[in-house]
């Protein structure tokens, strides 16, 4: 990996992994100097965000950061969000669009009461940058298929970085807004955190556009029932997909068989392009089987670890142990594993193409 920063005139794409159970994120650098953050992921031993400390290590000061985006609000995307939103002071909030937003933010104010009952709620973290913004008296962002969410033009070449949002699609955003009122209404029927049902549909795919390059961003978008989901819907009725492919994908939900859809590859990426992954080794993610599937569209696949488990805990606190016990006798424990998947290109030349580097747990898988 390289540990200096992207010169001027570079564009970067870097996926961090960290094998599943401590989240994991992309940082893009665009235009001279800005940086957006997609997603979190922290260290377990500091609990510090890891996008904060790659950016550190690179000497990239944090005010460059433009943008957070929350894809959706599963943990493994959202952990340590909220430190890295009131850390980064001039970056906007951005996150899926919710046509009922006071009612989402009621329904997380009752998910985060289920911590008293020793649950862990999955909507915590955005009602923390909730407050932030709010604490900020600034304003969010809402992403939905076919939206602009950034743009920044390099000057004098004229150059247009934009970043649109291919999802959630008009049908899904519809859908939550029942959803929503079905899961108020079972608030006091759970046990668990109040978000049982999956986020996955509502997550925002995003695409990078500049010059002739594309770059799409999969976060965990499943394929979706019909045309009117998921990657079915940005296959079908994309507006702002066009005729040039990405050259860089970042495969969706953790290489997920339900994630990939043949005609996202026949259609939307090039042949033999970058594709990343970041495994989620607790659910064995991505089998061996997508592996293959994969490889069978490039031979640059890259992965941010491997899908190893540790037989031995950490050590936890004496109750807490207790409690893991009792629910499950064969505990595993996934490790953490850091991977850096770091690309990065001259786009004032037109026939430079992307270099990619990895450091830690990365790898490039060879077939």
């Amino acid at each position: 990996m390289n540990k200096f920063p992207p010169l001027p005139y570079e564009a970067e794409v870097t996926l961090l992994g960290t094998g599943g159970g401590y989240g994991e994120s992309v940082l893009l650098k665009v235009g001279i100097d800005e940086w957006i953050i997609i997603d979190s992921c922290i260290d377990p031993y500091t609990k510090k965000p890891l996008p904060l400390q790659y950016l550190e290590e690179l000497g990239v000061p944090l005010e460059k950061v433009r943008l957070v985006i929350c894809t959706h609000w599963h943990n493994d995307h959202i952990i340590g969000i909220s430190q890295i939103l009131a850390s980064c002071l001039n970056a906007k909030f951005v996150f899926s669009r919710i046509t009922d937003l006071k009612k989402f933010l009621y329904l997380c104010g009752l998910d985060s009461q289920k911590t008293s009952k020793g649950s862990v709620t999955s909507t915590e973290e955005f009602l923390n940058c909730i407050k932030i913004v709010a604490g900020r008296r600034d304003y969010f962002f809402t992403a939905e298929a076919d939206k602009k969410i950034y743009r920044s033009i390099v000057r004098p070449i004229n150059l247009e970085f934009e970043l649109y949002a291919l999802s959630p699609s008009p049908k899904v955003i519809e859908d939550f807004t029942g959803e929503i009122s079905t899961l108020i209404t079972e608030y006091g029927q759970r046990n668990n955190a109040i978000i049982n049902k999956s986020p996955n549909d509502k997550s925002v795919a995003l695409l990078l556009k500049f010059g002739n390059t594309r770059v799409i961003l999969g976060a965990d978008l499943e394929i979706g029932r019909d045309e009117n989901e998921g990657w079915r819907h940005i296959v079908i009725n994309s507006l702002v997909c066009d005729d040039h492919r990405s050259s860089i994908f970042k495969i969706p939900h953790h290489g997920s068989e339900n994630g990939y859809l043949q005609e996202v590859f026949m259609n939307l990426i090039n042949e033999d392009g970058i594709l990343k992954i970041a495994p989620f080794a607790r659910h064995n993610l991505p089998t061996d089987n997508m592996i293959d599937v994969f490889s069978t569209h490039s031979n640059h696949l890259y992965l941010t670890s491997k899908n190893s488990i540790s037989q031995k805990p950490k050590n936890r606190d004496k109750g807490i142990a207790k409690i893991a016990e009792l629910a499950c006798k064969n505990l595993r424990e996934v490790k953490f594993s850091y991977g850096v998947i770091q690309s990065r290109i001259q786009y004032t030349n037109n026939l430079a193409s992307w270099v990619t580097l990895t450091h830690g747990a990365a790898f490039q898988y060879a077939v």
